[in-house]
């Protein structure tokens, strides 16, 4: 999974340098984030088992766009979440990341800007649950392990709408909803699990931008 998300920065970071470069104007944003995504198959399996379920996860990552003509913009985004879902002695933990392409067209009203888009990306979650131990190193070795570790990831179809509005000439405030939709379903796996369940990576963002045009 981190190998996963290293892989993803450096793609959006490469397409933002790239859309930087060659567009007519461009910038970049921080992006607190946060995820509701739904996870249907692996929760009922969670409950069976007396565990928590996936919860919403909270991230943080960064952006960049370039514009063209002054209406159509072309960027990426690159996002690391976590999570965490706690009831009584068993806990579930969620971490993940994604990046994602996308394509968009600027209205504008005097310092306002609302931006629909579209575009793909690539996702991936490992999640963990736990059940908390009340014993000695011994009794934990003797019985076993006490946590597992299940991942999943996928391509998915992006759309969203950012509403923005200039501050000064070199900063910008916005907020983007987003609806991410896994294009397959893609099977939960850990070491030796056969068989396994699925599920997609797909569900609602919200994004909060503090932007910094660069020219």
């Amino acid at each position: 999974m981190k190998k996963l998300i290293v892989v993803l920065f450096l793609l959006i970071t490469a397409g933002m340098i790239t859309m930087t470069v060659h567009a007519q104007s461009s910038a970049l944003y921080l992006m607190p984030s946060f995820q509701f995504y739904s996870y249907p198959n692996l929760n009922q399996h969670l409950r069976a088992a007396g565990l928590p379920e996936v919860a919403a996860t909270f991230g943080s990552g960064a952006g960049g766009f370039g514009t063209i003509n002054e209406r159509w913009r072309v960027g990426g985004e690159g996002t690391y979440f976590t999570g965490a879902n706690t009831s009584g002695t068993t806990s579930t933990a969620a971490e993940g990341g994604l990046g994602l392409f996308y394509a968009g067209y600027v209205l504008t009203k005097n310092k306002w800007r609302w931006v629909p888009q579209a575009g793909i990306g690539y996702g991936g979650l490992a999640v963990t649950t736990t059940q908390l131990v009340n014993g000695s190193i011994s009794d934990l070795l003797s019985t076993g392990s006490n946590s597992t570790r299940l991942e999943n990831g996928s391509a998915f179809a992006h759309t969203g709408l950012s509403i923005e509005r200039t501050v000064s000439d070199g900063l910008f405030l916005g907020l983007k909803g987003a609806y991410n939709f896994g294009l397959s379903d893609s099977a939960w796996d850990a070491p030796g699990l056969n068989p396994s369940t699925s599920d997609r990576f797909s569900g609602f963002v919200v994004n909060l931008i503090i932007g910094f045009n660069l020219r």
